[in-house]
């Protein structure tokens, strides 16, 4: 509940990756990156709000809490490697989650989860 607009862009961008790979990934490679809960303005506006205006709050506090959240200069580090380093024929039709510890030992240094947000949804 009150992240439907989020929600939708999110499921619309997978399906335009979908059909791009259908439709042009004979000529261009396409890929597609999950990058999981970021340390952004908007994670800072959704532990803040309140029941009321944001009712899945409480499913971000959670994770803020157990330490779930990554900072943005990690995630930046992962498209970087997506982007600069990965072959095509790997890159190519493939999904990227950053949580996935296949991929790990290629790009990242150190843990994944900052724990920056930790606590901070009480």
């Amino acid at each position: 509940p009150g992240g439907a607009a989020y929600s939708v862009s999110k499921v619309a961008s997978e399906m335009l990756w979908r059909c791009l790979c259908l439709e042009l990934g004979d000529r261009i490679g396409f890929a597609i990156a999950k990058p999981g809960l970021v340390e952004t303005r908007m994670l800072t506006d959704s532990l803040s709000a309140s029941p009321e205006d944001f009712p899945a709050r409480e499913v971000y506090v959670g994770m803020a809490e157990r330490g779930e959240t990554i900072a943005v200069e990690t995630i930046g580090a992962f498209f970087a490697w997506l982007l600069l380093e990965v072959p095509d024929s790997e890159f190519r039709g493939s999904q990227w989650d950053v949580r996935d510890r296949e991929h790990h030992h290629r790009w990242l240094q150190g843990d994944l989860y900052s724990g920056h947000f930790r606590g901070a949804g009480g």
